[in-house]
């Protein structure tokens, strides 16, 4: 199995990064390839809407920046883990940028390419108690997987975290335990 995590925090090292690397852990233990891109690390401009990706017959978009490469590893990837922190009541702009671009994955005819069935696991993190932003998590499942058809594993919120502060155990627990099931996917998926 092969599982992209995308940090949309420009924290390398905050709360959502630490839930990240708590899912890919059992993952790299067992041997699957696993890789953390890191958002606000890339030249990512918006979209568009020139339409190019819909006359393409492969996903390909008409603004020649970092996104080129991701698509790459979304296409490769058989899951994908999206984590973002709530800014302003919402995932933060970096990642709502490359959101936007994933109209790509989308053809002419509105019909999504290369997304379905990829396993999809949604993290937010905010200072707020926790489920006061299930709104946002909500949000990510509903686009991702309904709308573009990945299929969602899990969702982890974590709530009350101030700079500093440690993550609650539970949802470091709940990490661990949805790495796990990637891997029992995987193993499934490779018994098949």
């Amino acid at each position: 199995m092969n599982i992209l995590a995308i940090n949309g925090s420009p924290n390398r090292r905050g709360h959502g990064a630490k839930i990240l690397e708590t899912v890919l852990k059992p993952a790299a233990k067992a041997d699957c390839r696993t890789e953390v891109v890191h958002i606000y690390d890339k030249r990512l401009s918006g979209c568009t809407a020139c339409d190019h990706c819909k006359r393409a017959a492969e996903i390909s978009c008409a603004v020649n920046d970092g996104m080129q490469v991701l698509y790459r590893k979304i296409m490769a990837a058989d899951a994908v883990v999206v984590s973002t922190p709530v800014y302003m009541g919402h995932i933060s702009g970096p990642l709502k940028t490359f959101l936007d671009r994933w109209y790509a994955f989308l053809d002419g005819r509105f019909r999504v390419r290369r997304l379905p069935g990829k396993k999809l696991v949604v993290v937010v993190t905010s200072g707020a108690p926790a489920g006061t932003y299930s709104d946002v998590a909500r949000y990510l499942k509903r686009w991702l997987g309904d709308f573009l058809k990945m299929v969602p594993v899990a969702v982890i919120e974590a709530g009350g975290l101030k700079r500093g502060g440690h993550l609650n155990p539970e949802v470091l627990r709940k990490a661990d335990k949805v790495g796990q099931s990637l891997v029992k996917i995987s193993a499934k998926s490779a018994g098949s």
